[in-house]
């Protein structure tokens, strides 16, 4: 870094502070701090709280500075609510998801300015301008939730939008959030078919006992899914401890089951059906129901991005960037299950969740793949269940799966389960 371009910067800052009468704001280099200078070379404070970060370079910033600051600010364990990059041509600002706040700035005047405003949002005018934010806030949700959601439905959940003025927060008031969520994610239609795939042993047990094995939504946490949600829209990871007890009780309380629309597929076989030695149900949608979420999993583009998490983010960031308010999701944790990178979109998964109660018996043991520490509920086969086994399909790589077929067919029968399932062998012979 150039030192005396960097002492030009903070000389101009401060004499723009002066001569704007920011008496609430002041500077300070970071060139003392072994820390924060790797970081960047200014540091803002607004009525004595440090705010921003400040990254001075010498040349115009190119997509790749952009791009490697962007993750330098990402790793690290400090976080402002607003980051700077600038330059020789223009002044660049980040929110702090390190998204950009507004288009870039000119002189050092108009980058003050609006962090100005940005702060004094945050300090007092929030509570005093909460209607003609409100009214404001509609309008956003319309422009940018148009075609996607009907009219009618949109203006329920705005309905469902609060402010809160002294934690600077926009909230959904109870079942809004997924209410919003439901709208733009697809459901499949009753009669659907579904197929869960799975081990011979855990086939059997459903069947013997007349029921199925939901596990805890904590459980799908493995390295395939962790934070993927909440990575792509603030680009920062939430983790699990910090979170309180209740959280974690209600979050212990949903419960899930992964299918898939792809019926008798041998990489379905392979993947989840023990190497087609094990056995795949069809299941058919029935009617929906209060206590389950039955939706197709959402995966994002080849090239990353994903069409409804970028609406989301969209909605976020302007709320953010507009007055200085954070948009609350409290059921993400819920929700960020029916959204998937691009490379698992050869699944085509469709997740079932269940929402529990303290008349279910919760158990727990460790998942065997990534060892969490996870509750799992059995759910009986009634007429509660908003889907219904129609039939069972065997892998042709167990040696017995001939045996099987009509040793299933007989505890389906004895099980009283003959009327409404049917055993079949897969139909695939060309395997390895």
């Amino acid at each position: 870094m150039d030192k005396n371009h960097e002492y030009y910067v903070f000389a101009n800052l401060h004499e723009a502070l002066i001569q704007l009468g920011m008496e609430d704001f002041s500077i300070r280099l970071t060139e003392a701090d072994p820390e924060l200078s790797p970081l960047g070379d200014i540091l803002m404070y607004f009525k004595g709280d440090l705010i921003g970060l400040i990254e001075v370079k010498k040349s115009p910033s190119t997509a790749s500075i952009v791009r490697n600051q962007l993750k330098k600010w990402s790793q690290s364990k400090y976080k402002f609510k607003f980051y700077g990059l600038i330059n020789d041509v223009e002044m660049s600002l980040f929110n702090e998801n390190l998204y950009p706040m507004e288009a870039s700035f000119y002189t050092f005047r108009e980058v003050l300015l609006y962090i100005a405003k940005l702060m004094r949002h945050q300090d007092h005018e929030v509570s005093e301008e909460t209607e003609l934010i409100e009214e404001a806030l509609s309008r956003l949700f319309h422009s940018i939730f148009k075609g996607l959601i009907d009219d009618n439905v949109l203006d329920e959940i705005i309905r469902g939008v609060k402010i809160d003025g002294e934690k600077h927060e926009v909230l959904f008031n109870e079942s809004i959030e997924m209410q919003l969520i439901d709208c733009l994610l697809k459901t499949p239609e009753e009669g659907t078919k579904i197929y869960k795939y799975t081990a011979l042993e855990s086939a059997f047990l459903t069947l013997n006992h007349k029921q199925f094995l939901m596990s805890g939504i904590v459980g799908m946490n493995d390295t395939t899914e962790v934070d993927y949600v909440e990575s792509y829209l603030f680009k920062i990871s939430i983790e699990d401890h910090k979170k309180h007890w209740r959280r974690i009780e209600d979050l212990n309380q949903k419960f899930i089951m992964s299918c898939t629309a792809l019926k008798d597929d041998l990489t379905m076989w392979r993947l989840y059906g023990d190497d087609f030695k094990g056995a795949s149900f069809e299941m058919e949608i029935l009617k929906p129901s209060s206590r389950y979420i039955i939706k197709q999993v959402h995966y994002a583009k080849r090239n990353g991005e994903d069409a409804i998490l970028e609406v989301l983010k969209k909605v976020y960031n302007e709320i953010l960037n507009r007055w200085g308010l954070k948009l609350i999701f409290k059921k993400i944790d819920i929700w960020k299950h029916f959204f998937k990178p691009y490379e698992y979109a050869v699944e085509r998964e469709v997740r079932i969740l269940y929402t529990g109660d303290e008349t279910d018996e919760k158990l727990w043991n460790l998942t065997y793949t990534h060892q969490i520490l996870n509750p799992f509920i059995f759910v009986k086969m009634d007429e509660s269940l908003p889907f219904k086994i129609k039939k069972i399909y065997l892998g042709r790589k167990s040696n017995a799966f001939s045996t099987n077929e009509y040793q299933f067919q007989q505890l389906i029968r004895e099980r009283g389960l003959h009327k409404e399932i049917n055993v079949l062998i897969s139909d695939i012979v060309n395997y390895r």
